[in-house]
């Protein structure tokens, strides 16, 4: 498996946002304020042989961290919400689409044109489809 690139995480605000809709899967990096200067979360690579959960990051003090999903584990969790998180090329216009469809009514909840780059387009998807869940939370 390839490296990940920074442009392959969410942001810190959207893993903010997924721990606190209950996003507790095993990963090997993470969000820290703890190795900054200036303020600004950083993506820093665990260390451990067995990668911990946001909640295990909690229990042994590490409250500085959050987890750092890339988009597709992201798009993987999301998924077990029922929330399919796509995007795709868009030839005729020369950039990239997203769409976040409900997997139990098969419509899209959110699209949307324009996007110049893959990476873009995924995290607009994820924000919206975490903004969707949010949505309905509050409505429940």
């Amino acid at each position: 498996m390839p490296t990940p690139t920074i442009d392959s995480f969410v942001t810190y605000e959207q893993a903010k946002s997924l721990k606190e809709l209950g996003y507790n899967e095993k990963g090997y990096f993470f969000y820290s304020l703890n190795f900054c200067d200036d303020g600004t979360p950083v993506v820093v690579h665990k260390g451990f042989a067995i990668p911990p959960t946001n909640e295990e990051m909690d229990d042994i003090g590490m409250e500085n961290h959050i987890s750092a999903p890339t988009h597709s584990q992201a798009a993987k969790w999301l998924r077990g919400r029922k929330m399919s998180v796509e995007v795709e090329y868009n030839v005729g216009k020369n950039d990239w689409y997203c769409r976040v469809r409900d997997m139990h009514e098969g419509y899209n909840l959110y699209y949307k044109f324009g996007h110049k780059t893959y990476e873009e387009a995924f995290s607009d998807a994820i924000s919206n489809a975490i903004k969707i869940i949010t949505q309905n939370l509050h409505i429940r």
